[in-house]
């Protein structure tokens, strides 16, 4: 079990919670290279980067591939993103310039 989230059992109602309730929490995580931060990251993002690779991509599968290329490419500089702006904006125009 993953110890940073709640999971539905059969015993529970409970739905999955995040820790990282805040967008700074998340950033501050990744900048910790914390996987669970990164993998929150990604599901929080994949969807609207997806989108953006997809327009600057011949088809799905280098679209597929330039996602990761861009996601990676957050992880390594998410230390430069120094809060003065739009995290969101940040992370799209890296995707675009990756």
């Amino acid at each position: 079990m993953n110890y940073f989230k709640q999971r539905k059992t059969q015993d529970t109602n409970q739905p999955r919670h995040s820790i990282f309730l805040t967008l700074e929490a998340l950033i501050q995580g990744c900048k910790r290279k914390e996987a669970n931060a990164q993998s929150e990251l990604y599901k929080r993002y994949s969807g609207v980067l997806f989108g953006i690779c997809l327009r600057y991509s011949p088809n799905r599968t280098e679209a597929e591939d330039n996602l990761q290329d861009a996601f990676i490419t957050i992880f390594t500089k998410v230390e430069q993103f120094k809060e003065k702006g739009s995290f969101e904006g940040w992370i799209k125009r890296v995707t675009v310039n990756t």
